[in-house]
């Protein structure tokens, strides 16, 4: 028997592109913080897999100011414009700044604390 398998992950997505556009390590961090946290939160659960991925790591350069969030080169691997990510990445940007006041994040804040 030949099994083939494919399983496509928001983990999978964001380390391709973090990858592509070498991302710093903190900030791959930040961005696979944040959707470890989203898979929390059931506003987050509309959007596939692909759009997390995506979306945080569009949220993670925009906060920390990283020119051309969203390149053209970004734009043609994955299909995605910076208006597609924008409602998903605002929709992130509400489950990280709500965190600190969440009971059920603290085992993911004890995961990411020690990296």
């Amino acid at each position: 028997m030949n099994f083939n398998f494919v399983y496509d992950s928001s983990y999978r997505f964001l380390e391709m592109i973090a990858k592509t556009t070498s991302m710093s390590l903190k900030n791959f961090h930040l961005a696979q913080y944040i959707l470890e946290l989203s898979f929390l939160d059931q506003k987050s659960q509309q959007f596939n897999s692909s759009i997390l991925g995506c979306a945080a790591y569009y949220l993670v350069c925009k906060v920390r100011k990283v020119d051309d969030p969203w390149s053209i080169k970004l734009i043609d691997m994955t299909g995605f414009s910076e208006r597609d990510l924008q409602s998903c990445a605002k929709i992130l940007l509400n489950v990280y700044e709500n965190s600190s006041t969440n009971r059920s994040n603290e085992m993911i804040k004890k995961k990411f604390s020690t990296s």
